[in-house]
């Protein structure tokens, strides 16, 4: 069974936003590995917060955020929901995963 972790709102936020703040970076490593950018992550989330997070973790919790959210999309578009609507899922979906 994979080792997981509960995440809180908090440190999803940060984990949004380290992995915005450096989306160049990110990007210009592009064809070269990005396991150092993600272990950076996980080490500024461990020096914010105290818990014991791997880039690999970092990087799995980011994908899986992106994930929930396109699903949420696509059940909006599918059924026509408005534009405020779409909001509220993404938001109730960060909270929750």
């Amino acid at each position: 069974m994979p080792n997981t972790i509960e995440w809180s709102e908090e440190e999803m936020q940060l984990l949004i936003d380290l992995r915005s703040e450096g989306n160049e970076d990110y990007w210009r490593r592009f064809g070269r590995s990005n396991i150092p950018f993600w272990d950076e992550i996980g080490v500024k989330i461990q020096e914010e917060f105290g818990m014991t997070v791997t880039g690999v973790q970092a990087r799995e919790k980011f994908k899986g955020m992106i994930k929930d959210c396109k699903v949420s999309k696509i059940h909006v578009k599918k059924n026509g929901f408005n534009y405020i609507y779409i909001l509220l899922i993404l938001i109730l979906v960060i909270r929750k995963v």
